[in-house]
């Protein structure tokens, strides 16, 4: 999913300033920084199969309290790579999100109104729009698992007065954007 996403994004990058008469996006250091931050989440995830404990454990969406279990002992094992890569790639996609929703209503030609612009830029910014409203949710949910699995805070985990329904919230949240984005 990661690299279909990537090389949509990457033509998405391309062609929609292209298509609405900009020069290059609104923010060219943030497009860089999120672009970057790509293969970093990427080589995170891969690392957290190469860990002291195996892969992450707790299945893909990663609900607590299985996921804030530390069944090898150590600080850095899958759960907590995987969770970083998570978190990572979480907000490179909502700095890349900020981009294209800024640049295509900021940066438009003149004359060129949100009706007259080409139907492919349309699908990009309402996708993202859509991520800005989801994954916002997942990134804090992903964050809030690593303060519990590193630092030791109880955000969700119920022995020590966590709650529950708040991962449960948020992870709810980010699937129904996330599936309304993929279909």
């Amino acid at each position: 999913m990661t690299v279909v996403s990537s090389s949509l994004v990457g033509f998405a990058n391309y062609l929609v300033p292209l298509m609405i008469g900009a020069r290059d996006m609104a923010f060219p250091r943030l497009n860089a920084a999120a672009f970057w931050m790509v293969p970093v989440s990427g080589a995170l995830l891969m690392a957290s199969f190469l860990v002291p404990g195996g892969p992450a454990q707790a299945g893909w969406w990663s609900y607590p309290p299985v996921s804030i279990q530390n069944p090898t002992g150590n600080l850095i094992n899958g759960e907590f790579i995987w969770l970083l890569a998570v978190a990572v790639s979480g907000v490179s996609s909502i700095m890349g999100a900020v981009n294209f929703v800024t640049t295509v209503v900021k940066m438009r030609a003149p004359g060129m109104g949100f009706f007259r612009m080409p139907l492919f830029v349309w699908a990009v910014f309402s996708a993202q729009i859509i991520q800005l409203f989801g994954l916002p949710a997942l990134t804090a949910g992903a964050i809030m698992l690593l303060f519990d699995l590193s630092v030791g805070t109880a955000f969700f985990n119920p022995a020590n007065g966590g709650n529950l329904v708040l991962s449960l919230s948020s992870i709810l949240r980010c699937k129904n954007g996330i599936v309304s984005t993929l279909t």
